[in-house]
């Protein structure tokens, strides 16, 4: 009788073993995934998207090209992209509102860009007022893009993750 509880505990020990270290090896195996999609995702593709906005900024947004008129603007098709995964839920929270705030910025730029483009287009001229607000929000913005830029790349340090992005510094 007692080889045969010893046997019984012995087989329910193993089994209770083997899914904890099953589950284990799963969670393990997901926290790898995550960390993957995270950088694939959503960190080297926004920073590449902030710091090729960052360029975009630091000229200007009107470039005269022979008869032509050029508009330079910022994007966010990556952002939006980002939103949409879900993923972003993964980044700590003041993180998620600092590039809530940045995008807000961005496509309020986009927007005013677009309005004179318009005018422009219309043979209207533009008021000194507006170019002097998107001066002055370009210039929030390449602050912000810089802050940004520093606060992805830590909260990456600290998951874990090494970036693999497609410019770096001097590029």
């Amino acid at each position: 009788m007692e080889s045969l509880i010893s046997v019984i505990l012995g087989a329910l020990l193993g089994a209770f073993l083997s899914h904890v270290s099953s589950y284990l090896n799963e969670r393990r195996i997901y926290k790898r995934q995550l960390k993957d999609k995270l950088r694939e995702k959503v960190l080297n593709p926004l920073i590449d998207e902030i710091e090729d906005n960052r360029l975009r900024l630091e000229g200007s947004f009107r470039v005269e090209e022979k008869e032509t008129v050029k508009y330079i603007l910022p994007v966010d098709d990556l952002w939006r992209e980002v939103k949409k995964s879900g993923l972003l839920m993964e980044l700590h929270e003041t993180t998620r509102m600092e590039l809530k705030r940045f995008y807000i910025k961005v496509r309020e730029v986009k927007e005013l860009i677009r309005w004179i483009h318009d005018k422009e287009d219309k043979g209207e001229t533009v008021n000194k007022d507006v170019l002097e607000e998107i001066d002055g929000k370009r210039r929030e913005l390449l602050k912000r893009a810089e802050k940004l830029i520093a606060l992805l790349e830590k909260e990456a340090e600290e998951l874990g993750i090494r970036l693999t992005r497609k410019r770096k510094d001097g590029d």
